[in-house]
């Protein structure tokens, strides 16, 4: 299996996310790492969807498939997949933002 890293991203901010999104009320779904919800881009006013992944508890090889799956939606372009368009990192969670 190949490995995945953060460094493999071309858009992956170590700014603090609050410093470009601000977190919306509206939550989309959620799963056993985290949850999806709405936020606003603060330059922009455009709404995007944040899967917020809380880093306590993910074990390495689950790290790598969080990478695999946002390389794999970085490099697709179809209208019918959701675009990736940045990853942010904190302490505590990755925040991968989409469409």
């Amino acid at each position: 299996m190949q490995n995945f890293g953060p460094e493999i991203f071309v858009t992956l901010k170590q700014a603090k996310f609050e410093q470009f999104y601000e977190m919306g009320q509206q939550t989309l779904g959620r799963g056993a790492y985290g949850k999806v919800v709405t936020a606003i881009h603060k330059p922009t006013g455009i709404k995007r969807a944040v899967k917020c992944i809380k880093k306590k508890g993910v074990q390495k090889s689950e790290e790598d498939k969080l990478f695999a799956e946002a390389s794999l939606l970085r490099e697709v372009d179809h209208p019918n997949i959701m675009k990736l368009y940045e990853l942010y990192q904190d302490t505590d969670n990755y925040y991968l933002i989409t469409e």
